[in-house]
């Protein structure tokens, strides 16, 4: 019994020295990885090689008065752009944006109606609504009716929050 149990330390302690040995060896190489420079692990990284362009970025279309027409990008396009609206809406204050979506029109908490652009991603499975502030005399269209909303990206303080919305917006039916 006495030289099983001996055998099993001695055992036991080769196990413990030989991965202390093995962990400070991993250590060493993971050090000396973080050290390397970017440039060395991807050759694309240089000092010469410009930023990449923000694809995101508001840019006037050429042939339109319109500052952002996201009616002809993608089901993801169009949702990451709604997105970072929202995030970054001091990007897109006073630009012209046009988008379509499916409309919403809604009754809020404080008794006022709304209207909003629903835009959804390329499963359908995550929403996003843009609210809309209609010019004076537009009809409103009914729910789940897609919809081509052109209006005037705002920032406004609504009950002691920032929202966003297109404001003085035109509203028509989306072409099936």
């Amino acid at each position: 019994m006495k030289i099983s149990f001996i055998f099993f330390a001695i055992c036991l302690l080769f196990v413990f020295s030989s991965c202390s040995s093995k962990t400070k060896e991993n250590a060493r190489v993971q050090n000396d990885a973080a050290s390397v420079s970017p440039a060395r692990i991807n050759p694309m990284i240089t000092d010469n090689n410009p930023e990449p362009k923000d694809n995101m970025a508001v840019q006037a279309d050429e042939n339109s008065d319109v500052d952002l027409d996201l009616t002809n990008k993608s089901a993801t396009i169009v949702y990451s752009q709604v997105f970072n609206m929202l995030v970054e809406p001091e990007a897109y204050t006073g630009k012209k944006i046009r988008i379509k979506g499916l409309a919403y029109n809604y009754t809020n908490d404080f008794g006022d109606t709304g209207y909003s652009c629903i835009v959804t991603d390329a499963t359908a499975c995550c929403a996003q609504g843009l609210e809309f502030n209609p010019v004076a005399g537009v009809t409103n269209p009914k729910d789940d009716e897609e919809i081509i909303v052109t209006g005037d990206f705002e920032v406004y303080e609504y009950h002691g929050y920032d929202s966003f919305r297109l404001n003085n917006a035109s509203v028509q039916l989306a072409k099936k």
